[in-house]
């Protein structure tokens, strides 16, 4: 039964995935990521985690040297893919959010390890 009741709450939530595929010179920056204001994890290098959330509107934000934000909607049931992707700022590296394809997310998560999301 509870595994039945736990397959219904899935289907009513968004399942989000975010990822941090290799840094190169930005592995030293591990920023949080926050969901929605309330902190998820850490872009970890060569990680992944997932958070189970409701749907409707998406604001993930990750803090560095300047923060960068990403927005979106997920209904239920949806997988959506966040990639922690690094650029080079005005002084430093920094870390910014963007959406990927399950497909590319895949074949990216393939070469990471699970390093879980915050409890």
């Amino acid at each position: 039964m509870a595994a039945i009741r736990s397959m219904l709450t899935l289907s009513r939530t968004v399942r989000l995935g975010l990822l941090c595929p290799v840094l190169a010179l930005g592995a030293a920056i591990q920023p949080e990521i926050r969901l929605n204001g309330a902190v998820v994890g850490k872009a970890a290098p060569h990680g992944v985690f997932y958070v189970d959330v409701d749907p409707g509107n998406m604001e993930v934000v990750t803090g560095s040297e300047v923060e960068k934000k990403l927005t979106f909607q997920a209904g239920p049931g949806e997988r959506r893919y966040v990639r922690a992707a690094v650029g080079f700022g005005v002084v430093v590296w920094r870390v910014y959010p963007e959406l990927v394809d399950e497909a590319e997310a895949k074949r990216e998560m393939a070469d990471l390890a699970f390093t879980g999301a915050k409890q």
